[in-house]
């Protein structure tokens, strides 16, 4: 990734060298230990160690420094936040709000297997605003490992929202259904691995028990305003109804269902509708 970053009229060659089939070349520059980097400048042949961090961003950003180039390493999109020391405050120590940490080292091979169920876990809570699933490089981040007692790679652990901001060690397999339910128990969230919600989430009883006495008209209407937000989609679709007749709720299941399958539409407005798909299933 460090090598994709640079152009090629900025003079620069990321280069890697199999040791095993050369070991001449690595006796050569005095290599023991693997990785090991060296820089060489233009038109020399001696090298400088470097002794960044071992990630394709400080690799660049300590290249960039050298040449004067301004390069960044691409990325791909995701859910999952980098935090840093500079930004770790301002999320983990929000009340409002659930954090999920993964505590990584770059060349931790535990962690490359993590790596994609844990982007898939940031996928399924990417429509909850109080959720927070987050990674921090610990090889980089070496005082935040100390602040939470890290010992190995990859660290789970889980910052529930409220004011006690303690630490929470998450001990379950590293498999993302049972990561799912642990985030859901602590966040108070009903998410699927998938990124629903649990069937009937956003309904309930009482309410059901109102629409079932039937039928829908303005004194059913006036019951479910009275009951306050809670019943907000309740009463929203009994007005619809009431305007526009059964018919109504065809035409909005088929329309929602299509907002929650299109790319185009944001996590978090996926599930206002996913919500509102499930009370006008009350309806029906």
């Amino acid at each position: 990734m460090a090598g994709e970053a640079f152009q090629d009229g900025d003079g620069i060659t990321i280069a890697a060298v199999d040791a095993t089939e050369h070991p001449d070349l690595a006796s050569e520059y005095g290599v023991q230990g693997y990785p090991t980097i060296k820089y060489f400048a233009a038109g020399s042949k001696e090298p400088e160690e470097y002794m960044g961090g071992r990630t394709a961003d400080t690799i660049v950003e300590w290249v960039n420094d050298k040449v004067g180039t301004r390069r960044v390493v691409k990325k791909a999109p995701t859910n999952v936040v980098d935090l840093t020391t500079s930004t770790f405050d301002a999320i983990v120590s929000d009340p409002t709000k659930t954090v999920f940490l993964e505590f990584y080292a770059p060349w931790c091979g535990h962690c490359k297997t993590l790596a994609p169920k844990y982007e898939e876990l940031a996928t399924a809570f990417a429509g909850e605003a109080d959720v927070v699933i987050a990674k921090i490089d610990a090889t980089e981040q070496e005082e935040l490992s100390r602040r939470f007692e890290v010992s190995g790679f990859p660290t789970l652990k889980m910052v529930p929202k409220g004011t006690d901001r303690s630490a929470i060690d998450y001990q379950s397999a590293r498999e993302l259904e049972p990561m799912v339910e642990f985030v859901n128990e602590h966040a108070g969230t009903a998410r699927t691995p998938t990124g629903g919600l649990v069937a009937n989430t956003g309904r309930a009883d009482h309410l059901d028990a109102m629409v079932a006495e039937g039928p829908v008209d303005q004194a059913l209407v006036d019951k479910l305003a009275a009951a306050g937000d809670e019943a907000k989609f309740y009463t929203m679709i009994a007005k619809k109804v009431l305007a526009q007749g059964e018919g109504y709720l065809v035409k909005e299941h088929a329309r929602l269902a299509g907002m929650i399958k299109s790319d185009s539409v944001s996590p978090l407005k996926k599930t206002s509708f996913m919500m509102r798909s499930n009370v006008l299933a009350a309806f029906a």
